[in-house]
């Protein structure tokens, strides 16, 4: 791709979907020039290797972003993984939960549980995406269910997966230990007031009329 083109491009960066735009126009030509011009153009912005990943990877996936978005999003794509480096997790765990966080959907502690069973399957050697092995037992961890954990084990057999599935069980037993009040045995847990509240901020941004409140002066 000539240097104009590149330019182009840059000067472009709004809310068009230019670079999606092209790449399809790329792709359907030869798909292995495609991926070559698109390395190229993710590199001329001069930005780190965790930038050029994220930007390729969502344009190839075919997610149509406008070039703002996929520029912002990969920027951000790579401050959260040096973040997270620099408090001492893997690259693994990092790419994952930055890339989770990205998505927008989930609270904090889904996150990092998905991002833990990726690096948890990473330094067993698994080759296969735990992706649906992730999911439920972050759904699992943030709803509090050890019940879940339990039906889990019953489904996914696999040695590191059962050793996961114990762990987590223990964690989970050991944190509602600490949570509950055992003077009332009805306090909920700080993880689903937080998701709780988040999905009632949504619903009712400014705040729910219950019929009784004075307006305010």
């Amino acid at each position: 791709m000539d240097n104009s083109k590149i330019e182009e491009l840059l000067e472009q960066a709004d809310n068009r979907y230019s670079i999606a735009e092209q790449y399809d126009e790329w792709r359907k030509i030869d798909k292995k020039q495609a991926t070559q011009k698109l390395e190229k153009l993710a590199k001329s912005y001069g930005k780190d290797e965790l930038f050029e990943e994220y930007f390729i990877d969502r344009v190839k996936q075919l997610n149509y972003l406008t070039d703002k978005q996929l520029l912002q999003e990969a920027e951000s794509f790579s401050s959260i993984c040096k973040s997270e480096m620099a408090d001492g997790k893997s690259l693994c765990y990092s790419k994952h939960y930055a890339e989770t966080t990205l998505w927008r959907e989930y609270v904090d502690e889904y996150c990092r549980l998905y991002a833990e069973v990726y690096d948890y399957a990473d330094k067993h050697g698994v080759k296969d995406d735990p992706i649906f092995f992730a999911s439920d037992c972050a759904e699992a961890y943030v709803n509090e269910r050890i019940t879940d954990v339990l039906h889990l084990k019953e489904t996914f057999k696999a040695d590191w997966q059962q050793e996961f599935l114990s762990k987590l069980q223990d964690r989970m037993m050991r944190e509602r230990e600490a949570e509950v009040d055992s003077s009332t045995f009805d306090t909920l847990s700080t993880r689903w007031k937080t998701r709780t509240q988040e999905t009632m901020d949504m619903m009712f941004p400014d705040g729910i009329d219950d019929g009784f409140s004075l307006p305010e002066d």
